[in-house]
């Protein structure tokens, strides 16, 4: 199937040409959006996504004392070491979990992007699984050993993708 708006080849069940991010409707099938009036997807650029991510640091700092405090109780000062490898252990579990799960969730967004009123989407402006939401999380490791070139690159591409949306074929947009 071809996008009617731009003539890229689309998948057949595509709802969102991931070229212009207009509405598409498969062959014999009433379309749910105004011929006049076409979906879009609005992307989000590297100024919002930068401040959502702020927003959830400063809610996982507070939560990284609270694992490293209750961790520092547990095995004391002679323990510091081992102490440090729980703690991260622990806070990148939380970190993934709380990734996956709230970016898969209907409301498709962390708490720092529900409130600038972002969320995750595949491609077609749908919402994502937790399996991609897992390999976008986990890809987000290879943006930051590239010197943050992976996020970098949100600043300088066509739908505002960094390397991990890329990787996880994600997009994020307005709600």
């Amino acid at each position: 199937m071809f996008c009617p708006h731009c003539g890229r080849e689309i998948p057949d069940n595509a709802v969102v040409c991931r070229g212009c991010g207009k509405a598409v409707t498969p062959q014999g099938m009433e379309s749910p959006v105004s011929p006049s009036r076409p979906l879009v997807l609005e992307y989000v650029g590297f100024g919002t996504r930068l401040g959502a991510w702020i927003i959830d640091t400063l809610i996982f700092a507070v939560v990284g004392f609270g694992i490293g405090f209750i961790t520092g109780l547990i095995f004391g000062p002679s323990g510091y070491v081992l102490n440090q490898v729980i703690s991260q252990v622990i806070s990148f579990i939380i970190g993934w979990m709380y990734y996956a799960i709230m970016e898969s969730s209907p409301k498709q967004g962390t708490l720092g992007k529900m409130a600038l009123g972002i969320i995750v989407a595949d491609s077609n402006g749908n919402r994502i699984t937790f399996i991609r939401a897992t390999v976008r999380y986990l890809s987000k490791i290879l943006s930051t050993l590239i010197l943050f070139i992976g996020y970098i690159m949100i600043a300088f591409t066509e739908r505002h993708q960094g390397l991990h949306d890329m990787l996880a074929d994600t997009v994020v947009i307005r709600k």
